[in-house]
């Protein structure tokens, strides 16, 4: 059996493996796109879903359904959502605005991100050199901010920056700092960032202000409409953001930014390898002629003729799908170790996967094989 079987791979690699190449890789694409995005949206919040916990991510929106920008949460608010839900384990402060960062000699612009030492519980985030902002640097107001290695490098011309001091403008409102961490960029990352406590600044001085909070599991949705109706009541406004968490924001962007290419992407893909694939079976059926002739010589009917050939085709089909799904993982793992994400495993993705490979490969085996039924092979 594992002869015949290798002896099967072996002859028909040259005229079916090898052209399958645009289904494979479409296959993979499909792959390493659901196990990075399931991936990062368990990987950061692995802390609280060990617990059965949930977070909840709030901001607001105007009559135009754009995103307020100045004065949307005032930092005393999350005490008073803390008090008011009840429930709350725990609050998380990201706030995002424009400024610069300055040292003696240099001066760059800058996004600046207030938090509170939670934060990086829902951000996938590796130190390089020093160390993140704790509970203690965000609860005492102590004047330190933490930069990512594009910001060292534009600012001082070197990486470990580690108790050098800046000076940093946001709002108009200027502060002096000191550097006690560096962090790691992902691949191909081109902005300069800086961490700094959520209230060294005023919350009318950044661009968006988020409020995001713990709550158990169970009570997400009740929490979700009560967070909602607090936001309205308090500032007369739709709900821009109430829902769990969910990570690395930078995929979510991307999948909505570049969703058209990634679809276009696969379906070219898909398209050469149907072409190529059933030009491959093709092939393999022209092969197979003599010995289709000949079972038909000795009385095989022509549907056991073709239940043999459905297996063959099959078999080999659930080979580029193993192998497609493999490659596809492989991929994840090289983009997720280049943008700190550990690709994560779905029963609902590989269904998809395995349902739209299986679509594929039946179009590609369906075009030669009635092609042939017309010129009365079998």
């Amino acid at each position: 059996m594992r002869r015949a079987l290798f002896k099967f791979i072996h002859d028909n690699t040259i005229f079916m493996f090898f052209p399958a190449i645009g289904i494979i890789a479409a296959l993979v694409l499909l792959t390493a796109s659901f196990s990075i995005y399931r991936g990062g949206t368990e990987n950061a919040t692995a802390c609280y879903k060990k617990y059965d916990k949930s977070i909840l991510s709030a901001g607001l929106k105007d009559k135009d359904n754009l995103a307020l920008s100045k004065n949307v949460l005032n930092w005393e608010d999350g005490d008073k959502f803390k008090e008011k839900l009840n429930n709350v384990e725990e609050l998380i402060f990201a706030c995002e605005g424009s400024g610069s960062l300055s040292s003696d000699v240099k001066d760059i612009q800058i996004k600046a991100v207030g938090i509170n030492h939670s934060y990086w519980n829902i951000e996938n985030k590796k130190i390089l050199y020093g160390r993140l902002i704790n509970d203690e640097d965000a609860s005492s107001l102590k004047s330190v901010v933490v930069i990512n290695e594009k910001a060292s490098l534009d600012l001082f011309d070197t990486k470990n920056t580690v108790g050098n001091n800046v000076d940093i403008n946001i709002g108009g409102n200027t502060k002096s700092l000191s550097v006690i961490g560096i962090l790691k960029d992902p691949y191909f990352y081109d902005e300069s960032v800086c961490y700094i406590p959520y209230d060294l600044f005023s919350s009318d001085s950044y661009d968006n202000n988020w409020i995001s909070v713990v709550v158990p599991k169970a009570e997400k949705d009740h929490s979700g409409d009560k967070l909602s109706k607090i936001l309205y009541d308090r500032y007369g406004s739709d709900i821009y953001e109430a829902r769990e968490y969910k990570q690395l924001l930078f995929i979510e962007a991307w999948l909505k930014d570049n969703l058209n290419s990634a679809c276009l992407l696969i379906i070219m893909c898909t398209l050469i390898g149907i072409t190529t694939y059933a030009f491959g079976i093709g092939n393999y059926l022209k092969t197979e002629k003599e010995k289709i002739y000949m079972l038909k010589t000795f009385g095989v009917s022509d549907d056991k003729i073709r239940i043999k050939l459905f297996n063959k085709l099959s078999l080999h089909g659930f080979l580029i799908l193993l192998v497609s799904i493999a490659l596809g993982y492989i991929v994840a793992f090289i983009i997720g170790s280049l943008i700190f994400i550990k690709p994560g495993f779905s029963i609902i993705h590989i269904f998809i996967i395995l349902s739209y490979g299986y679509f594929c490969l039946a179009l590609a085996i369906l075009i030669p094989v009635i092609r042939f039924k017309i010129n009365d092979i079998f």
